[in-house]
């Protein structure tokens, strides 16, 4: 598979397997599926990868069940070793068998039965790289005779292996006339897009020779070329010659020989450039590898980079458990707590006064996104049913921009007023006004006056109470998300210090005790929630009962508004209370929504710029020693970090680690 000057890369390639295993990271191998038809030359592709004849089709060279290859890199074995693995399809072979390369071939026809389940053969050698290699059974041609296993069944059973998303697949065929391969309605159903299918056309010099122009030729290769996918043209070594090349040498030789032929057959005919790359078994070879070793590094992310730093962090991190152990004192734990809920609340802060550490292209919501939010919700009206609105034409500030904290605040205020500004009392009936006349007659000007006064309160608090109530609930979910929006700030500076190297200090290091820091949120959550229920309360005193409208239309205005008919016509009187109601409705709902407007600015965000600090930073300071040791679990931690420190300390005595550079 791959050359004695390899021999460097593999031997690197094999202490980083090694070195995964010891950090217990598993490292999956990649797997190659060849599929095509019978005589096709999947077996002699699959030679040619590896750089010397292996011969393992079986009888008369047709496989019944698949044979999967694990190439594994030994360094011990200058010449390969092949052990056939026991077979749980066939009880006479129960164990490994080791053979040399010219028995299996044999073996293999042994164990040629109709089955799904693959024949295992590990190839373990000096010069390979760590791959599996899947030989499936030939795709049946249509002028086939019918063999032992049908046509749909080999096919069913080629999709199922070739099926997985981590394994790359290589159709192989034998170069024809046309444009378009045999295979490619089957890959098209395993791997739609070809994202991980290369085809191989095989037999190309016999193809070549047929060629008399370079029109003719390059319009074949245009036409051969699969859109959207890898392809190669290769010549192989037949089988019926491959005796003539026993070893690895001669073989390899024979095949830098045929491509070397195929080139001088294509410049003589002036080919297309272009197709150069796809041109032998060696640019095959060099592509499969490349995609191989993607793979790896798609598997193991990260892993050069651990490696790197396993040895420095194993010593670095017992000098770190021992300030950890110190930092379990009373009086640190004290001054620690005191400083991360000073850095909580100061971001708090900022997110109210306006700030863009808190990212608001990430954390930042529009008027639609808070309305998503299980937490937040749509208005409703006094029916429950939502209130839709166009906020560009109700002139909502900022209703599509990304806001967070205060400024998401004062939107949401304005958003209150411009739906309760379009509230309105709606139809009155008859059976309405009898109701808030109660026993009086509507025959003169007090009894119409209190009627229009008591309908005007009723229908204001109808109205605004479902308001109200969710004003305060989107309030509190405004103030409640900037609990995670501060920790996303904090994390950002945590990761601020780690790429600059600077050394986390001790208030960083409280991530690691979840129940101090779930405490301080905590606090904070239950002021946001006493702060708004006090607040709530001020703004529905706003809520005026009937008897004080009444005396304030009566005694501080004079009756104004009232235009009594001068007949005792009780429709006319009727009509009166119906205009004075809108009137006063009106009137109360500007005068309710201002207030409330007010009220909730004053009583409940700037206690969250004043009070909070006061109320959180005092219940800290006045935990007693115990509580604190409770939050910091100190005893479950001290535990935790002797048992950490003994174990760095064997590592730093008995781990030695060599990195591959």
């Amino acid at each position: 598979m791959a050359a004695e000057a390899d021999a460097g890369v593999y031997l690197a390639f094999n202490k980083i397997v090694h070195f995964a295993r010891d950090l217990n990271t598993q490292v999956q191998s990649p797997e190659v599926v060849f599929v095509g038809r019978r005589g096709h030359g999947k077996t002699s592709l699959i030679e040619s990868v590896l750089g010397h004849p292996l011969s393992f089709v079986g009888e008369k060279g047709a496989t019944k069940r698949p044979v999967s290859i694990n190439l594994i890199n030994n360094p011990d074995y200058a010449e390969p070793r092949v052990v056939v693995k026991r077979d749980p399809v066939l009880k006479d072979f129960s164990s490994d068998l080791v053979l040399p390369l010219a028995s299996v071939e044999a073996e293999v026809a042994k164990r040629n039965v109709i089955s799904p389940v693959p024949i295992q053969i590990n190839y373990e050698y000096k010069f390979c790289w760590n791959i599996t290699l899947i030989d499936t059974p030939g795709l049946a041609a249509p002028n086939d005779p019918p063999g032992e296993i049908s046509a749909e069944e080999i096919e069913e059973m080629v999709i199922e292996i070739a099926r997985p998303s981590s394994r790359l697949i290589v159709c192989v065929e034998e170069v024809k006339d046309g444009n378009q391969s045999e295979v490619v309605s089957l890959a098209k159903r395993i791997d739609p897009k070809f994202d991980r299918t290369t085809f191989v056309f095989n037999k190309f010099s016999d193809q070549l020779k047929g060629f008399t122009s370079t029109r003719e030729l390059n319009r074949y290769l245009t036409a051969t070329a699969i859109s959207d996918a890898h392809y190669y043209f290769t010549t192989l070594i037949p089988g019926k010659d491959r005796p003539n090349y026993p070893t690895k040498d001669k073989f390899k030789k024979r095949l830098e020989e045929l491509q070397r032929d195929d080139m001088t057959l294509l410049e003589q005919l002036q080919f297309d450039k272009r197709y150069a790359p796809s041109v032998g078994v060696v640019s095959f070879r060099r592509y499969l590898l490349e995609q191989t070793w993607n793979q790896y590094q798609a598997n193991i992310p990260e892993l050069l980079k651990r490696l790197r730093s396993f040895k420095k962090k194993s010593q670095d991190s017992l000098a770190h458990i021992t300030l950890q152990l110190e930092g379990l004192d009373s009086n640190k734990l004290r001054g620690n707590a005191s400083r991360y809920t000073m850095t909580f609340l100061r971001s708090i802060e900022k997110l109210l006064q306006g700030t863009l550490e808190g990212n608001p292209a990430v954390n930042g919501q529009t008027t639609d996104e808070e309305k998503e939010e299980d937490d937040a919700g749509d208005w409703y009206n006094s029916e429950y049913v939502p209130i839709k609105f166009d906020a560009t034409e109700w002139k909502i500030p900022y209703a599509k921009s990304k806001l967070y904290g205060g400024q998401q605040f004062e939107r949401l205020l304005s958003e209150f007023k411009a739906v309760a500004d379009h509230v309105t009392i709606g139809k009155l009936t008859a059976d309405d006004i009898a109701t808030a006349a109660g026993p009086n007659k509507l025959n003169n000007a007090a009894n119409c006056t209190w009627a229009a006064s008591d309908i005007a309160q009723r229908q204001v608090r109808k109205a605004l109470m479902p308001l109200l109530e969710q004003l305060f609930k989107r309030a509190v979910f405004v103030m409640k998300r900037l609990v995670d929006i501060v920790e996303s700030m904090m994390e950002s500076q945590r990761r601020a210090k780690r790429r600059t190297g600077r050394s986390p200090n001790s208030q960083d290091e409280l991530e690691n005790f979840p129940f101090f820091t779930h405490a301080v949120k905590d606090l904070f959550s239950k002021f946001v929630d006493q702060t708004a229920q006090e607040c709530k309360a001020k703004c529905k005193d706003e809520f005026l009962s009937t008897r004080l409208i009444y005396w304030e239309l009566t005694n501080l205005e004079g009756g104004k508004g009232l235009n009594l008919p001068k007949s005792d016509n009780k429709e006319e009187f009727i009509k009166a209370i119906i205009k004075l109601s809108h009137e006063l409705f009106n009137k109360i709902r500007d005068r309710v929504v201002k207030n409330i407007s007010l009220k909730t600015y004053n009583y409940f965000f700037v206690p969250m710029q004043t009070e909070l600090w006061a109320e959180i930073q005092g219940n800290i300071t006045c935990m007693s020693d115990d509580t604190l040791a409770e939050l910091f679990s100190v005893q479950v931690t001290r535990a935790k970090l002797v048992d950490a420190g003994i174990f760095q300390l064997e590592s730093n005595l008995n781990l030695q680690l060599e990195i591959p550079t």
